[in-house]
Formats: structure tokens, sequence, C-alpha cells
């Protein structure tokens, strides 16, 4: 009769990445864990499933900590990890065994001037009070074995920080993590927001990292240096002109840009304008192909003026894909009349492939349909896209374009914050 070992090699592995994908729905991995446990072969087989993306929450994430310490072998299948349940539970503490032994790890990671880290000696307390901190990770065992953890997956490839307020990474040194390709930072709270200040030395860490995500940014307080990368996304954040600033000198070669307001909530701080943002990026004219905005949410206290707004992209030559909102370009309550219906195909760059407008379309409207008078002037635009019109004025524009080759496509607005979810 057949065993289960009998099964070829690469059968073994779709089961074994069958019980991850089932794990998935119930925040545990202890059934490949326990397959795993069983024989040397499925050992081989199912350990490099298990530790490639670790599926933890409060009930495991000291023990997932203990075992990549004690097991560099297991530490280094991981290749993603996400940190949106770091916690612990009223159940589990550490022991002093616990704190024997994580201590003795982060010491063998000076500060930059030989001398250990200074961590304060109550970094493994669970209740905080209003005492003086004392040091890095005060009363905080989360952001300390977070940052320990950090240095021990060395092959990981994507990385997702939900960090605490007062969260540092200390023990990373430059060039520690090469295999990092994608870094996504978000704010551990639900208001205010976080700064790219704590991952500061993940980036100095991963010289072929190119993508950075930011979910419920405030602020980039410092240069945001880094050589290879060629991704920007934000979401739901809310910056100031001078943090965009920070953010473009410190790229040599930025492709795709993308920002998402969150307003008021995300920061009570004057937000950058729609036209401050774009002046910042002309830095990248000569290398930016995708460009996208939403500022449903953004609040400006004293409203926006006409220099505020996109006035023009023409200088971004290589431009293929571009999203903007009729709120970015028009002024508010701007009528019909307050375009001659030339400004949008004035205001594009004529290498555009994509492009997406979010509306209203009260303004819009008049650009939209001389837009087709235009056309020979956007050689390689292929793709309209137009964001919760109603099926009035879309039928409008299909029946205006018709002899055109380009392709009218219909869609709603896309959740807030989709990669946070």
């Amino acid at each position: 009769m057949p065993q289960l070992l009998d099964l070829p090699p690469e059968i073994l592995q779709a089961i074994c990445k069958h019980c991850i994908f089932q794990s998935l729905f119930s925040s545990s991995s202890s059934t490949l864990a326990r397959l795993s446990r069983t024989c040397s072969t499925l050992r081989a087989i199912g350990q490099p499933e298990l530790y490639r993306s670790p599926i933890f929450t409060g009930h495991n994430f000291i023990s997932l900590v203990r075992t990549l310490v004690n097991r560099p072998d297991l530490a280094r299948l991981v290749k993603e990890i996400d940190g949106d349940d770091w916690n612990l539970t009223a159940d589990e503490d550490l022991t002093p065994e616990d704190v024997e032994l994580f201590e003795a790890v982060m010491a063998k990671y000076p500060a930059d001037d030989g001398l250990p880290v200074q961590i304060s000696s109550r970094w493994f307390d669970t209740l905080r009070t209003d005492r003086p901190r004392d040091g890095l990770f005060d009363a905080d065992p989360v952001g300390a074995l977070v940052a320990l953890l950090v240095t021990q997956i060395v092959n990981v490839e994507s990385m997702v920080i939900t960090a605490g307020y007062f969260w540092e990474f200390p023990f990373t040194r430059p060039g520690t993590l090469p295999h990092l390709k994608k870094l996504s930072l978000r704010h551990g709270d639900t208001e205010l927001g976080t700064d790219t200040e704590l991952v500061k030395r993940i980036l100095a860490a991963a010289p072929n990292l190119n993508t950075f995500e930011g979910f419920m940014l405030s602020r980039v307080s410092s240069g945001f240096s880094h050589d290879n990368l060629t991704e920007f996304h934000l979401e739901n954040s809310s910056l100031e002109p001078e943090h965009f600033e920070n953010i473009v000198t410190g790229l040599k070669n930025l492709k795709s840009f993308s920002y998402e307001s969150g307003g008021a909530i995300v920061s009570d701080s004057p937000e950058a304008t729609p036209g401050e943002i774009v002046r910042e990026l002309l830095v990248h004219a000569d290398t930016l192909e995708h460009l996208s905005f939403d500022f449903q949410h953004a609040f400006y206290m004293e409203g926006i003026a006409d220099e505020d707004l996109i006035t023009g992209l023409k200088q971004m030559r290589h431009l293929k894909t571009l999203s903007l909102a009729e709120s970015a370009i028009y002024p508010e309550g701007a009528h019909a009349d307050a375009t001659d219906g030339d400004f949008l195909a004035n205001l594009l760059p004529t290498s555009l492939e994509k492009l997406t407008l979010i509306g209203g379309y009260d303004t819009i409207m008049k650009d939209i349909l001389k837009l087709a008078e235009h056309l020979q002037q956007f050689p390689n635009m292929k793709e309209l896209e137009l964001v919760d019109m109603k099926q009035d004025d879309l039928a409008t524009v299909k029946t205006t374009f018709n002899e055109a080759k380009l392709k009218i496509t219909h869609s709603n607005r896309t959740p807030m914050f989709p990669f946070a979810q």
C-alpha cells in the first residue's frame, strides 16, 4: 500500500504549502510543525516552508524569537516577516532564562562607538509607569525583541514592521540584510504617525532594497538616503514640504511614487499641497515612470490656493502611468467654465501610457472630452481609467473616444490603505 513518503518531493512540498495556507485562517502553523517532526524527510521539506514566512501571535512571539536566536539555521530560512501582530498576551511572560539569553545576544551587538548599547534595565517589564525612561526599550519587551529578531533573519526578502512610538533598531549593522528587497513601515496606533528615522539602520543594512512602503507616516525627519531604492509609496500619511525634500534628495533613481493623504488624523502640522509635492518630485523628472496621488482625506486649514495645485507635469518625460484627482489640479468649487478644455492636455507629459482620473468630474469633464482631440500628442497612450464616474458620463466619454484606439475603463475607488489590510 502506498505511503505518504512514496509521493514525489514536489507533491510533499505542495502538501506543506497547503498546511501553511490553511494556517492563515487559524493563526497557527501547528499542523505543519507536527508534520515536520515526524521524520527527517518531512523535516527537510517542511521546515523551509514553516519558517519561510513565520506566522505568530502574542501566544508564540517569545517562542519564535527564542527559536531563531538558538537556531541560526532556521533563522536563515526566513524570507518574509510580517509584524502586524507583534505582541505579548497576559499569559506570556519572559522567564529569567529568557532575559539572560536575550541580553547575552544583545551584548554581541555594540553601539557604533564599540560600547554596549544602553538598554533599559527594565526592558523586560510589561507594566509601564510614569517613571523617567532609563534607556532604550523601557518596559517595552516587544520593541527589544523585534530589534533583536531583525538581526537574526539575515536572508529576509520582505519585511513589515508595525512600530511602537519609541522603537529603534540599535543592533542592526550596515550591509547585514543583503537580500531585503521590500520594507514596509506602519504606525502601530490608530492616530498620529511614525517617522522613517525608526528604520534608518534597517535602510543602511539593506543595500539592495528597492521598495519602501509607509503607512501613517507623519515625519521624514532626516534625509531618506538609499542608492538603489526605486519605489516609494505612502498611504494614509501626512507630510510637510520639508519631509518630501528629505525624501527626494536622498534617492538617486526614483521610478515609482505614490501618496495617499491621511489628513489631520495622522498629523496636525501643515500638510504639503499637491503643487509643493510635485515641485519636489521634479528632481527626479528624468527617472520617474509611475505617479499616483490621492488627496481625498487631505485637510488644508486655510484652504488651497491656485499655486498650490499641480500646474504642470510636462517635464516628466519618462512618465508612463499617472493617477490623480480632480481636486489636485482644479480649485475647490470650480465649475466647467473654469477651463477652456485644453488644460488637461497641456498638463500631461506626452510619454503617458495610462491616465487614471479620480473625480467629481464637474470641472474636469470638458477637459476629458477635449482630450480626444489631442491624442496625437500622446502616441503611447493606451488606457484612460475613470474612477467613480457616473454611468451616464462614462457613456458620453466612450462615445467621444469611440474612434480612438484608446481603452476606456471604469472602477470604483479602492479601499483606503489596501496594503495594510
